[in-house]
């Protein structure tokens, strides 16, 4: 994207990235993700996908340091981080039962 920017406008980009948390993978055989993965299709009809994500977050954390293996999965939403950020009913009820079925199915 520098590269486009200095092409486009002319100007000289210095590109320094800093990483302030380092990535994580959790194994797709996790009893955590079997079962997150089993509630999700209990409660919507359909398979979760596996996919990553380049957000920053605790998740990294847990599963580097505590060895707790952590996965990120939420209602969906609008204006994350903006001023007004919002969030349907429906959505917050599906990741609520999702969440009580992957608890009950992880620990049982």
């Amino acid at each position: 994207m520098a590269a486009q920017v200095e092409r486009e406008t002319g100007a000289q980009v210095a590109l320094n990235l800093i990483p302030v948390r380092d990535g994580f993978r959790v194994s797709a055989e996790e009893p955590l993700v079997i079962a997150l993965r089993r509630a999700y299709q209990k409660v919507t009809g359909r398979e979760l996908p596996l996919v990553g994500s380049r957000m920053v977050g605790d998740a990294a954390i847990f599963t580097k340091e505590g060895k707790v293996p952590a996965l990120y999965h939420g209602p969906g939403g609008t204006g994350a981080h903006a001023d007004l950020e919002s969030v349907a009913i429906a959505d917050l009820v599906r990741a609520a039962k999702v969440y009580v079925l992957t608890a009950l199915d992880y620990v049982v």
